[in-house]
């Protein structure tokens, strides 16, 4: 299995500001994220 990019603590935090309503794209866009 291919090692994950981003460390596990980086995408729980983008995952509570998503379910905190905030939009995908401006959660990954303000931790520097890109669409990959």
């Amino acid at each position: 299995m291919k090692k994950s990019y981003y460390t596990e603590t980086q995408i729980i935090a983008k995952l509570k500001e998503v379910d905190a309503g905030r939009k995908v794209e401006k959660a990954c866009r303000h931790h520097g994220f890109s669409k990959r």
